[in-house]
């Protein structure tokens, strides 16, 4: 179901269906999905986290992922990582991401959360702030 975003339509915001876009606000929740091999995940989670780029990541073993890759089918075990951020720092964390992943493309996928408890999401920017 499509909800319109009533502000930005006020506004006359060039798209009407959301204003996450356009928001300038560093400390906009981001959920970054990647998938990795099971030991790579738990490295990148680890040290992602020490370095402040997320507040956090679940990682989550047993995934079975089916895809295309170079013209073949290819299914594989892999283990999906969670990491919650803020746009301020999902350029860097994607950056480390891209360094580190031992996949030549890597899944790196970055949602917009719609909403969350507040206290939950003022950890996220405070856990990814520089020197806080």
């Amino acid at each position: 179901m499509l909800h319109l975003n009533r502000r930005a339509l006020k506004w006359g915001h060039p798209c009407p269906i959301s204003t996450a876009v356009a928001d300038s606000n560093q400390n906009a929740p981001r959920l970054v999905i990647c998938t990795a091999p099971p030991d790579a995940a738990i490295e990148l989670a680890r040290a992602a986290v020490e370095r402040r780029l997320a507040a956090s990541a679940n990682v989550i073993p047993d995934v079975r992922s089916v895809y295309r890759w170079q013209g073949d089918i290819r299914e594989v075990a892999e283990t999906l990582a969670l990491f919650k951020t803020t746009a301020g720092r999902y350029r860097a964390l994607e950056r480390f991401l891209r360094e580190q992943h031992p996949y030549e493309v890597p899944q790196i996928l970055a949602l917009e959360p719609v909403d969350g408890l507040a206290a939950y999401l003022d950890w996220i920017a405070t856990a990814t702030g520089r020197g806080t």
